[in-house]
């Protein structure tokens, strides 16, 4: 089980680095329950069945590697503003995120692994064409993966 303790980390998408992330990145685990309810209480939630869930990572990009900073807000082609090959899978459009903490302070877990991680469907991506400076929020899909026989979202793997 992890440990969390306050820390900044270094972020690289498919081994890119993505540059300096404004304040920090926010990770985001969202549980599925089918909801059991009975007449006997009204709409309460008596109980539930667990259904498994999803994992997100959110961060705003402030001064990115070109290729990995594309790769975060466009996967889909080699080239923003292309649509891409409709029906291909996100998996196969999934990079390796990695959240590495910053030498000196206790950051735990000291590194973030998500093996399968992808624009996250429905994220507008948001980018100011003028003078100011560009920051874009990117949100991150992590799709599971195995290790060692068991599944997870991401994993320390320091």
């Amino acid at each position: 089980m992890a440990t969390f303790i306050a820390g900044a980390y270094t972020w690289t998408l498919g081994g890119n680095a993505l540059g300096v992330v404004e304040d920090a990145c926010q990770m985001e685990v969202t549980p599925v329950v089918d909801p059991i309810v009975g007449d006997d209480l009204g709409a309460t939630i008596q109980d539930g069945v667990y259904r498994g869930g999803n994992c997100y990572i959110s961060m705003v990009l402030q001064q990115y590697d070109a290729a990995g900073g594309r790769a975060a807000f466009w996967p889909y082609a080699d080239t923003f503003g292309k649509v891409g090959t409709v029906g291909a899978l996100l998996s196969s459009f999934a990079a390796a995120l990695v959240g590495t903490k910053v030498a000196g302070p206790n950051a735990s877990p000291s590194n973030i692994t998500a093996t399968y991680a992808v624009l996250a469907p429905g994220h507008p991506i948001s980018m100011l064409f003028g003078s100011r400076h560009r920051n874009i929020p990117v949100r991150f899909l992590l799709l599971p993966f195995v290790y060692n026989s068991v599944t997870y979202f991401w994993r320390d793997a320091s």
